[in-house]
């Protein structure tokens, strides 16, 4: 039997804004971005789903993430893992130092990059998923330098 987890990637999960969101200029995703978001989420059938708003994750999977220290996600993905811990649900999440948003896919070959990918790689509960071939055509794909450098 393959052990199940969460492994919540980039999630967003607060309408409202945090620390991290608010006023955040970051590279791909940043508050401009996440308003328009969660105006069209809340129009369809997120509206009352939102995660952030839980009274009682005790229930939940053991979860792994990462995030950057400086995108809009980044309070918003510590109050979830801080809210599993409480509950005494196994949960991590490494921290990397970045503005840009789903910097692992968006450019690969950094070494922050390759470091995050490989430590979340170690969590996937499947070697032969979806996501790790996606990963795999996605840095045959990326060549090139980092349009945000």
């Amino acid at each position: 039997m393959i052990p199940s987890r969460q492994m919540p990637l980039y999630p967003m999960l607060d309408d409202r804004d945090t620390e991290s969101s608010r006023n955040n200029h970051g590279k791909v995703w940043n508050t401009r971005k996440n308003h328009l978001a969660w105006r069209l989420c809340l129009q369809g059938t997120l509206k009352g789903r939102i995660p952030a708003y839980a009274q009682d994750v005790s229930g939940l999977l053991p979860a792994y993430t990462f995030v950057g220290d400086g995108e809009p996600f980044y309070a918003e993905t510590l109050r979830y893992i801080g809210a599993l811990k409480s509950a005494g649900i196994p949960a991590d999440v490494d921290i990397y130092h970045t503005d840009v948003h789903a910097f692992d896919m968006m450019c690969p070959e950094l070494e922050i990059s390759k470091a995050a990918a490989e430590k979340f790689n170690r969590f996937l509960p499947m070697r032969g998923s979806i996501f790790l071939r996606k990963m795999r055509n996605q840095q045959a794909i990326r060549k090139t330098a980092c349009w945000f450098s």
